[in-house]
């Protein structure tokens, strides 16, 4: 009986590790196919596929994407089939299965019209902001979403530029998280000391 406990226990833990290897994507590729994102093709990505259409799952559109086998713009029953016959080693027409498709970004900025990185400005001086990211045309379009200090000043949108007016003195970190389609998303930062504006000193002749 304990030896059947152990064993029992042993198969939790190596289930729990799949799991959670599994939910981590190691990489920002998708499998063509792999429905549920778990890093291979079973037959529980052709339920997926079967619960979507009838209602019963909903699929984020990254799983859209693998759940499109035969690369015709739709999800339909015959992705499900093709998924089957591929599990079973069924020779079936030319379709993308198990091929990788990559859903991050191919480059992306942030800059501002004082400099990036790390920028000086006077209190009282007005910044505008822009990024721009590229990305496969499948997870276009591309959106952006600002911080200033880890808190949202222009919220997700198409927008990529913002301007800020800094009113008081400080250090301050401005972010920008770009994402595609698929949700996934790069952030990039620009650092940003504000000082006390200078006073002006009159001259002996003004004085």
């Amino acid at each position: 009986m304990k030896k059947i406990i152990s064993v029992m226990i042993c198969l939790l833990f190596l289930l729990s590790v799949s799991a959670v290897s599994s939910s981590a994507l190691p990489n920002v590729n998708v499998i063509v196919g792999d429905v549920d994102l778990d890093q291979s093709i079973t037959v529980l990505d052709a339920t997926c596929i079967q619960k979507s259409l009838v209602g019963m799952e909903e699929l984020s559109y990254l799983q859209e994407v693998a759940a499109d086998v035969d690369n015709d713009g739709s999800r339909t029953v015959v992705d499900a089939t093709w998924i089957q016959r591929y599990i079973a080693s069924i020779k079936s027409k030319q379709t993308t299965i198990n091929e990788w498709i990559y859903y991050g970004f191919l480059d992306e900025s942030f800059t501002s019209d004082k400099g990036d990185r790390y920028i000086v400005v006077p209190k009282g001086d007005t910044v505008t902001f822009e990024a721009s990211g590229e990305t496969p045309e499948l997870f276009l379009p591309v959106t952006y979403e600002f911080y200033i200090n880890d808190e949202v000043v222009q919220e997700r949108g198409e927008d990529s530029a913002f301007a800020y007016t800094f009113d008081k003195a400080g250090r301050y970190t401005v972010k920008v998280r770009i994402y595609n389609r698929a949700d996934w998303y790069e952030e990039r930062t620009i650092s940003l000391d504000v000082t006390e504006a200078q006073e002006t000193v009159p001259t002996q002749s003004e004085a």
